[in-house]
């Protein structure tokens, strides 16, 4: 096999890892179940225009970092060869901003929100940030909308995709969104539990990066940037 061959081989599998299904965590929520659990709420968000970012996430995990629940949004099933943008199942769309809903149901207990990744295919983005929360039984607490932006650089000198635009990162930012998404919430998650005045808020107004790569994929298959 020629070396310019086992190139194009070895980026391919780069590429044709870009391929996820489209889904976002979201609990069938009834009074029996939250009789005996806690629902988390909250939204994945991305600024309005061309998703570079084909999934994002983050872990509830408990006070020894065991995992609990993995909350995700994925996007649509879309090879990303050619550069071809992500498409996401949106539950909003806004002047400025779309996104998806997440609902969750966990045990009473104190936990983590942690591992904050975005990325595609088996590669992404990692940070340090956690946040603790504590529910009981029958609470309906809302966490945040979490935005999720790439980080973007352009690739001067390399030998593949120079001048071509790179994704090297991510950056999160979480607000207090409830008065902007409470419709939208209400709207996929029912009426007979979701009362605004009854719902639970545990957000910090936060901002971090996520820059430390990592993916299932061997690392010599691996180029450490997502192209597009």
């Amino acid at each position: 096999m020629k070396k310019h061959t086992i190139i194009l081989f070895l980026i391919s599998i780069v590429i044709f890892t870009g391929c996820t299904a489209s889904k976002t965590t979201l609990a069938k929520v009834n009074k029996q179940n939250l009789s005996t659990h806690a629902l988390i709420i909250g939204t994945f968000s991305r600024n309005l225009g061309t998703s570079y970012l084909g999934h994002n996430s983050f872990e509830i995990v408990d006070l020894n970092h065991k995992l609990v629940k993995s909350v995700f949004d994925n996007a649509k099933d879309n090879m990303s060869l050619g550069g071809n943008p992500y498409e996401y199942n949106n539950d909003f769309i806004y002047k400025d901003t779309q996104g998806s809903i997440f609902a969750v149901l966990i045990p009473e207990g104190n936990y983590y929100l942690h591992k904050f990744s975005a990325g595609k295919g088996s590669g992404k983005y990692v940070g340090k940030f956690n946040k603790k929360i504590d529910v009981k039984r029958d609470d309906v607490l809302y966490v945040g909308d979490f935005n999720f932006k790439p980080i973007r650089e352009k690739l001067e000198n390399h030998p593949f995709f120079k001048n071509k635009k790179v994704t090297v990162g991510a950056t999160v930012t979480i607000k207090n969104s409830l008065n902007r998404d409470y419709a939208v919430l209400k709207k996929h998650l029912g009426n007979d539990f979701l009362k605004k005045d009854e719902i639970k808020l545990s957000v910090i107004n936060e901002e971090f990066n996520l820059i430390k790569f990592t993916s299932d994929v061997n690392p010599m298959l691996f180029l450490p940037v997502i192209i597009y």
